[in-house]
């Protein structure tokens, strides 16, 4: 005879239940692929971040030396134009000694200044699209923004899941997280 439990009054027996559940059927399954749905979908948002804030290549546009919708991201002249190294490369330029000046070796005096435009290697993170170039915080940013939304969503969808069909709710997060990266990647995919 199966192990009896006591609940209340009631007592069940919990060998026939588990005889009765089986192992591996329908009901198993079915909350096995919604647990592996909600992994994949809050999976998806980190990895999703990495490549979404990207630093990409990018460097000043000298808009003595070209116009403002140049795509040559390495013009032959850009050694004289731009400083040795690092940030000072990618956020300042040399200053030219002369405005009308050919840009090539000895047109540019050591003398630094920022830098008001960039040329991006290449378009596919939010650095390029929203011009974050030398703004470093503004690209973490964005994850900090989509922790404290979910901080702040995920007690006010606790309170409404309460209050009406928990299920549903429990479904439909990681199912409109998804769709809504999906549009994202949609509009991205677009531009190019």
């Amino acid at each position: 005879m199966g192990q009896l439990d006591t609940i209340g009054q009631t007592q069940i027996d919990t060998d026939g239940l588990m005889r009765e559940l089986g192992q591996n059927r329908r009901f198993h399954l079915k909350n096995y692929a919604l647990l592996a749905l909600v992994t994949f979908s809050l999976a998806h948002y980190g990895v999703n971040y990495v490549f979404l804030v990207a630093d990409v290549p990018y460097r000043c546009m000298i808009p003595e030396c070209e116009a403002a919708n140049s795509t040559v991201y390495n013009p032959p002249w850009l050694d004289s134009a731009l400083p040795e190294g690092g940030r000072e490369r990618r956020c300042s330029s040399k200053t030219p000694l002369a405005p009308e000046q050919d840009c090539g070796a000895g047109a540019f005096s050591d003398e630094l200044r920022p830098c008001e435009h960039w040329l991006y290697a290449s378009r596919d993170t939010i650095v390029a699209e929203f011009n974050l170039a030398c703004q470093d915080w503004k690209r973490t940013l964005v994850g900090t923004i989509h922790n404290i939304g979910t901080l702040v969503s995920l007690p006010i969808l606790g309170y409404v899941s309460d209050r009406r069909q928990q299920d549903l709710f429990i479904q439909m997060k990681p199912f409109t997280k998804t769709v809504s990266s999906l549009r994202w990647c949609e509009r991205k995919m677009s531009y190019h």
